[in-house]
Order: structure tokens, then C-alpha cells, then sequence
């Protein structure tokens, strides 16, 4: 989301257990936060701890190995899905929370949306676009599914190379002031010294 555009501080992130809290702030810490492309999200928090609090995109993850577990718990899951304002994204294993009759009246309309990611090819934050594709279908040109995470990570990989050649590229071409005898003149700074 943030090669995208998307503003960090309109982000969130909640998880269901304190544990996994723990691991993907460890995550972005080493791995986001000094990145100025990517940087640290508003919060990563459990669902418990974010009750009360909204953000226009939320990431719950729901991972679970084999069982639903204390977010069986209705009003549980209502503030886990409730968060979010423009954009909700669920990470889990679909099949474990299907069998959840609990959930049945959630997950009934949840899996009316693709349960895969949907990616517009060249598409950044904001973008303003209708939802539906040109021929009033829910095809949009240009949109590519993400088959598993090693796809979403081929293709985050593959993004974050292109921004760094093009942040690299930026830096190279920025005018940079040189100041001779106090008088600034704009121009190139190749490292040469001028005699």
C-alpha cells in the first residue's frame, strides 16, 4: 500500500493475539521504519487494544492454524471488522472461519467480495476510478490477482525495485544550489571542481 501511495498515518494494522502484535512490529521495525518509501503504519495493534479507535485502511489478520479460537466471540469479530472507514483487508484461512456458524452472517456477505487481492497495474493513492469496470462489469482494466503470498511477494519486490531505480534516478537529476564566493547559482553538482 505505501509503494502505492497510500499514506502510512491512514493505515493500521490489527492482530488477534498479542504475540503476533509483537512479531510483525519486530518485523516493521527492522524492516520499514528507517525506509522512507515505506515507513511505520499509524498502529499495530490487537483488536482488543484498537476498540473505539478507527483508520481509513485497515489489515486484520485472522492467521490461525486449525480453529477459530477466542474470536469466536461475536463482538469480537464486530470490532475486528468494524475499523476500518475506506478499506478492509482480511489475511487468515478462509476455510477455518466459513465453518464458524457464529460468523455465518458476516463472512455470508464478506465472501461476496474476491478473496484474493486485486491489484490495478500503474494505479497509486488516491486514484478515482469507478468500482465497476467500463463494460458495468466487476473487471477493471488492468487489475491482477494476487495467487498466494509468494505472488503478492514477487510483486512487492518487483515494485519496490522500480521505485528505488526511479527514487535514485530523482536524486540524480534534483538541481542542487552551489554557492560561490556567498552567490548561490543553481545547477548540477557532479563533484567536479570548477577552476
Amino acid at each position: 500500500m505505501r509503494l502505492l501511495g497510500y499514506p502510512a498515518d491512514k493505515i493500521s494494522i490489527l492482530t488477534t493475539y498479542a504475540g503476533q502484535r509483537a512479531l510483525v512490529r519486530d518485523v516493521l521495525s527492522h524492516r520499514c521504519a528507517k525506509n522512507p518509501v515505506f515507513g511505520m503504519p499509524k498502529a499495530v495493534a490487537t483488536v482488543d487494544k484498537y476498540q473505539g479507535e478507527q483508520n481509513d485502511y485497515i489489515i486484520l489478520s485472522l492467521t490461525r492454524t486449525s480453529r477459530v479460537g477466542y474470536l469466536r466471540d461475536v463482538r469480537r469479530m464486530t470490532v475486528a471488522v468494524s475499523r476500518a472507514r475506506l478499506g478492509l483487508y482480511i489475511l487468515g484461512r478462509r476455510e477455518i472461519f466459513e465453518a464458524c456458524h457464529e460468523f455465518r452472517p458476516t463472512f455470508d456477505i464478506l465472501l461476496q467480495r474476491p478473496d484474493k487481492l486485486m491489484l490495478v497495474t500503474g494505479e497509486l493513492w488516491p486514484s478515482q476510478r469507478d468500482m465497476l469496470g467500463e463494460d458495468g462489469g466487476s473487471k477493471v482494466d488492468g487489475e491482477v490477482a494476487m495467487e498466494g503470498v509468494e505472488h503478492l511477494g514477487q510483486y512487492v519486490f518487483e515494485m519496490s525495485k522500480t521505485k528505488l531505480e526511479q527514487l535514485q534516478g530523482t536524486v540524480a537529476t534534483e538541481p542542487t544550489i552551489i554557492e560561490e564566493d556567498g552567490e548561490g547559482d543553481e545547477g548540477m553538482d557532479n563533484g567536479e571542481d570548477e577552476e
